[in-house]
């Protein structure tokens, strides 16, 4: 018989935590399952790492769901590499088109505002508004 017993809990109760008093601890993502790394080669959890590393340095201010979306971007990069080099290899073409790694990995950092689109256009955006703050502030003066 297994040491682990399966604790049952009353769905009302199931969400309920304990109240702790304080100031409340930051969220830390648990360990990804060591499946997910087992089915990598060496060189593919290097990418993978690389790839998270990368964005949470230049985007140091990732909240904790952002922190998934990436995780799962990355996830999805490691399989856009795969079917890169199965196509490389055979020559053949791998369509699969909206469940494609590379647009599910394009759909997740967009949600995350990484992508040098979703820069330009909050760039444009606060262009907009200086621009507008500048026309505003000369026809005040002019009219003074």
């Amino acid at each position: 018989m297994s040491d682990k017993h399966l604790k049952v809990v009353p769905l009302d109760k199931a969400l309920e935590r304990e109240k702790k008093s304080g100031r409340p601890k930051k969220l830390e993502m648990p360990a990804l399952p060591q499946a997910l790394f087992d089915g990598m080669t060496e060189l593919e959890r290097a990418h993978f790492f690389y790839f998270v590393d990368a964005y949470r340095e230049e985007y140091p201010d990732l909240t904790p769901t952002d922190v998934l979306n990436l995780h799962m971007a990355g996830l999805e990069y490691i399989s856009y590499l795969r079917i890169q080099a199965q196509q490389i290899s055979t020559g053949e073409v791998i369509s699969q088109a909206r469940q494609h790694p590379g647009v599910q990995m394009r759909a997740l950092l967009d949600q995350l505002s990484v992508t040098r689109k979703q820069r330009q256009q909050q760039n444009k955006g606060q262009d907009d508004r200086d621009k507008q703050a500048a026309r505003e502030l000369f026809a005040s003066l002019s009219h003074g």
